[in-house]
């Protein structure tokens, strides 16, 4: 039917032109291909969406929000558990007492004053494992148990701690070293020894007792170790006065057998001769390897060494013989060979060759001779410094014997006055400084360090965390269900052509799709959109809408889009072509007595199954009654011949198919058709059954435009909006006051009038 006037159409099959059922998309394609045979290829769709870093962190806060009641659930029980087990300890409590560790031993040095004597650098550490170590740990307990004791009181005015006069068993060593702990402060030197207990006296009272046992074991140490040294200071002082006799005696000896007096000037002077002879000879050594370097590459008669090219000479001879050359090139164009003046240039030629051989062959004999001399004189110095080294080393023999008598009596000598000293400095200092001081002493705990229950709550708040966020990755990739319109484009490997959400709680599907300020509205609108663009001829003449499973949305999109583009001003009709589970006549309030089954079982003619739905240029053919044979009728001329009219009359036919894995007649009617559009429920299409759907109608050679998302839900913690980006309600408020002031007419789809006009004349 048309605007100028009404025409029945045909019952008999029209053949639809290949521009309308194979024209390909136009600018909706992501890294696919199209031929006519095969239809859409789109294998490399998912190579081409660009993912990275952003993407990854992306997909990482739509799971967390996805799954956020999950993730915090799961870590506010385990917080929670560890705040239990903190709260089911005994409270332990915790006295320090804090220690400097001195580096050396401090005596009385040669001008009066004390002097530190440095030791190895490892000292600190063997200090701290001395405090830990199992000798101390028994003073400590004989200590504690034989000191006596009234009350220790706390240090505050608030109350007061008993004294808890420990057992031989409680004092025990083993139990005094489960209950230390030994820190050291490092880059300082300072030690902390912590005791923890359940009692707060006793954990001072310990802590006290290790600062005084560390300091008497350091005493202790020291008186003992002055002792030790004076007795062999004593020793080795006796053995190296007989040594140092021994070793004066021995040096005079050598010295008048000899007649040496001293041997340094001789040394002296020979060494400065020697080291002359040998800077001379390292110099003649580098001009002959130099001069040699240059003899070796003359030797493959190469012309054009550097050598060579920058002799004058050859420089004019080459210029000249360029010159030659090129004249005669030149003339070589005009004269033959054997031309007076052709046969002349040659003989210049050969004889400025012949010139030129001869001074390479002089720059060579002058590079060897060069070569040849620079070798003789290395020779000669050769000998002088031989024969330098050996005077040098005669002279050195007389008084190397006299040398090492006299340094050997030199050390014992030094080695003896120092003993000397370190004895007179034991007398003097006794033992010294003390190495440990005590600079922190133990204080009575007013509060348990164990248990914390905020710790225990945030380490079971982050492991909780940890657990939540694994199951809720584990429970995501375990669903292959598509949910985001990246996985509709990926499983089908078709452009994606539109979102629709899912509506509020408050509205239908049906009443948000009638609101034209609503988001599914909108939605539709994006969707017939592209469609306009899809075909190089714009709207494809005949769409079908079908879906991988029932209950997808499909029959909502088939009449969303017809809707959308009748109040677009085109004429469209909708064909409820589903005749197992039909559902437009639900979703219309149209009667379904007289339909498209009434249509092709020949029971009526095509004006009387077509209905108008009650909306300027929409209108409806239901599914009719029940049919036992849909293959049968669908497969048959009337179908298309059906299509084909209403092609005539209709700016645009769509038809409401089946599920592509149900029944067989969705890739009878998939071929029929100009286009196909597949709709994928978000939260209820398997990724598989998408890929199955695209790969059987691609087998039916059906031209497949893109994918439709249905069903989408914003709020769900996915991350995406309505078009990738403005989301569900820009400029909805606007709409809507407009809606809302708008006329009668405007606001509410339009009703038929008693006197519409008839569909066909």
């Amino acid at each position: 039917m048309r605007a100028n006037g009404n025409r029945e159409m045909s019952d008999e099959p029209r053949r639809q032109p290949p521009a309308e059922r194979d024209a390909p998309a136009r600018g909706l394609t992501v890294g696919g291909s199209y031929s006519p045979r095969e239809g859409y290829r789109y294998a490399d769709i998912a190579a081409s969406l660009v993912e990275g870093p952003a993407a990854d962190l992306r997909k990482l806060l739509r799971l967390l929000k996805k799954r956020k009641w999950l993730i915090c659930g799961i870590a506010v029980v385990v917080g929670l558990a560890g705040l239990m087990r903190a709260l089911m300890q005994e409270p332990l409590y915790a006295s320090t007492v804090r220690l400097q560790l001195n580096r050396g031993i401090s005596t009385f040095g040669k001008n009066g004053g004390f002097q530190l004597l440095e030791i190895d650098e490892s000292w600190f550490d063997t200090e701290v494992e001395l405090l830990k170590s199992r000798d101390l740990a028994e003073r400590v307990a004989a200590m504690t148990q034989t000191r006596g004791g009234g009350g220790v009181t706390s240090g505050g005015p608030r109350r007061a701690v008993r004294t808890a006069e420990p057992s031989e068993q409680e004092l025990s060593t083993e139990t005094i070293l489960a209950h230390v702990a030994v820190a050291a402060l490092k880059p300082t030197h300072l030690v902390d020894i912590t005791v923890t207990d359940r009692d707060p006296a006793r954990a001072q009272g310990i802590a006290r007792a290790y600062g005084e046992a560390s300091l008497a074991v350091n005493r202790d140490k020291r008186l003992e170790a002055n002792a030790d040294a004076k007795t062999l200071l004593e020793d080795q002082i006796k053995q190296l006065k007989h040594r140092l006799e021994d070793a004066d005696k021995a040096v005079l000896a050598f010295a008048e057998k000899e007649r040496i007096v001293s041997t340094n000037d001789k040394v002296s002077v020979a060494e400065s001769n020697l080291s002359a002879a040998s800077a001379a000879l390292s110099g003649l050594i580098a001009e002959r390897i130099r001069n040699g370097e240059l003899w070796r590459q003359v030797e493959d008669e190469s012309k054009d060494l550097p050598q060579i090219l920058a002799n004058k000479a050859v420089e004019e001879l080459r210029s000249q013989r360029r010159q030659i050359l090129a004249e005669y090139r030149e003339k070589s164009e005009t004269f033959r060979s054997d031309y007076p003046t052709m046969i002349q240039l040659r003989g210049k030629l050969q004889e400025i060759d012949r010139q030129l051989a001869a001074e390479v062959k002089t720059v060579r004999a002058s590079l060897k001779a060069a070569y040849e001399a620079s070798l003789h004189q290395e020779g000669e110095m050769r000998q002088r410094v031989d024969k330098l080294r050996g005077e040098m080393l005669e002279l050195q023999r007389h008084g190397i014997q006299y040398n090492i008598l006299k340094h050997d009596a030199d050390a014992t000598r030094s080695l003896y006055d120092s003993l000397l000293e370190q004895y007179k400095q034991l007398d003097i200092g006794g033992g010294g400084a003390s190495r440990v001081l005590v600079v922190g002493k133990a204080r009575l705990p007013r509060a348990p360090i164990r248990p914390d229950p905020l710790k225990w709550f945030l380490i079971g708040l982050s492991l909780g965390l940890g657990v939540g966020v694994a199951l809720a990755w584990a429970l995501d990739h375990a669903d292959d269900r598509v949910h985001l319109p990246p996985d509709a484009e990926q499983a089908s490997g078709l452009p994606l052509l539109g979102v629709i959400p899912r509506p509020s709680r408050k509205h239908s599907f049906e009443t948000e799709a009638e609101n034209p300020a609503s988001a599914v509205s909108d939605a539709f609108r994006a969707v017939c959109l592209l469609l306009r663009f899809s075909t190089q001829h714009g709207v494809p003449k005949t769409l079908m809408v079908t879906s991988a499973n029932p209950a997808e949305g499909k029959s909502s999109a088939s009449l969303g889009i017809a809707r959308e583009f009748a109040a677009m001003g085109l004429k469209a009709l909708v064909i409820d072509a589903d005749l197992r589970k039909p559902s437009l006549h639900v979703k219309t309030g149209l009667g379904n007595s007289v339909g498209l089954t009434t249509y092709l079982s020949r029971n009526c003619g095509v004006n009387d199954a077509i209905q108008p739905s009650g909306r300027d240029n929409l209108f409806v053919m239901t599914s009719g009654p029940t049919a036992p044979n849909p293959v049968e009728l669908l497969s048959g001329p009337r179908f298309a011949s059906l299509l084909t009219g209403s092609g005539e009359v209709f700016d645009l036919v769509v038809v409401d198919a089946p599920p592509v894995m149900g029944p067989a007649e969705t890739l009878l009617l998939s071929n029929t058709v100009a286009a196909t559009v597949l709709i994928v429920a978000a939260g209820e299409t398997r990724i598989d059954q998408a890929h199955n759907a695209v790969r059987l109608l691609q087998q039916a050679r059906a031209t497949t435009l893109g994918v439709v998302l249905t069903k989408f839900d914003a709020s769900a913690g996915y991350g995406y909006g309505y078009g990738y980006g403005y989301g569900y309600g820009y400029g909805r408020e606007d709409r809507e006051e407009a809606g809302a002031d708008a006329p009668e007419e405007l606001a509410s789809p339009a009703r038929p009038s008693s006197d519409a006009p008839p569909l066909m004349g």
